[in-house]
């Protein structure tokens, strides 16, 4: 029980809190003061990032431990414990518990940091970016509406198996097969699939400029670079011709720029050097990036990237 500390009915309680006797009830009048609290992130209390940790739904863990599907909030943003193990700001124990590391506890307080600290060319937002539909050209669109309506979707289906095995290239004899059913000559079948090959590529490079994907060479190693990778890529291409959903490259766009200094290493490190960015690198072939100069100390380039003080973009 607290200390009364006059007539008026108000009195700290064991916790620390000033409440005050009303003829309507107990209505607590200041918090304690050694708590720090965020009106704009549900009061959440500062100082340990896993204090921060809400249900999916947004409510306070509580009478349970903190799951991965669980966010937090660190270096100003909330994000999964899933994702804050993968940024290097929490850690796993044997036991299943999550505890964070420097980096993250540097984060439990959330500040507001420069966003931007390196961009290449401008490309746009992502934002906008999303904004609309996926569209290609007229002369694509020609190009798979002569296809579309002269074949068979079984024939199709082969096709777009070929282009993806054979590395962009369609096998003849699957040219021959769509060219007999549409009545025109091979050649002309030919061309009409390489337009239209060419034209949603281009068109899918220009709708991920602004997630990260500068440069299309780079980037298409990435796709190569391991075989979960290309399966990822080759699910993304079904995915876009089928559904016109280019929500699978959009994934791998996001994950090609938080990995870009060890995909395009010399790139990388050519503009930080130019944006006069301290770094170095480790030893898994990442860059750890010092950024004390713009207040945020050290991150990895992938921490950078993810919280978007890094932007990469498609030179122009």
């Amino acid at each position: 029980m607290g200390e009364y500390n006059s007539y008026t009915g108000t009195y700290t309680d064991d916790h620390g809190a000033e409440v005050t006797m009303t003829s309507a009830g107990t209505t607590a009048t200041s918090a304690p003061t050694s708590e720090t609290f965020q009106a704009d992130t549900g009061f959440e209390v500062q100082g340990d990032i896993m204090s921060t940790a809400k249900s999916p739904t947004g409510s306070a863990v509580v009478g349970r431990e903190v799951r991965p599907s669980d966010t937090i909030q660190a270096h100003g943003h909330r994000m999964t414990v899933a994702m804050a193990i993968q940024l290097g700001f929490l850690s796993q124990d044997a036991g299943g518990g999550f505890s964070p590391t420097a980096t993250g506890q540097a984060g439990a307080a959330p500040k507001e940091g420069p966003k931007g600290v390196l961009e290449l060319a401008s490309g746009g937002t992502a934002e906008e970016a999303l904004e609309s539909g996926f569209t290609t050209s007229p002369e694509t669109e020609e190009a798979l509406s002569t296809i579309i309506q002269s074949t068979s979707a079984d024939t199709r289906i082969a096709a777009l198996d070929s282009l993806l095995r054979n590395g962009g290239e369609v096998d003849a004899k699957i040219v021959n097969r769509l060219a007999m059913q549409a009545g025109v000559p091979d050649d002309l079948m030919a061309e009409a699939v390489e337009t239209a090959r060419d034209g949603v590529a281009g068109a899918v490079l220009q709708r991920l400029a602004p997630l990260g994907v500068y440069d299309p060479d780079a980037f298409s190693n990435f796709l190569y670079s391991d075989p979960k990778m290309h399966q990822r890529f080759v699910e993304s291409t079904r995915d876009l011709m089928m559904s016109n959903s280019t929500k699978g490259f959009e994934g791998l766009a996001e994950e090609f720029a938080m990995s870009a200094d060890k995909v395009d290493p010399v790139s990388v490190e050519d503009a930080l050097h130019e944006a006069g960015i301290k770094f170095s690198r480790m030893g898994g072939g990442g860059v750890l990036l010092d950024l004390t100069a713009q207040g945020l100390g050290q991150m990895t380039f992938k921490q950078a990237v993810s919280l978007g003080y890094i932007k990469l973009s498609r030179n122009a």
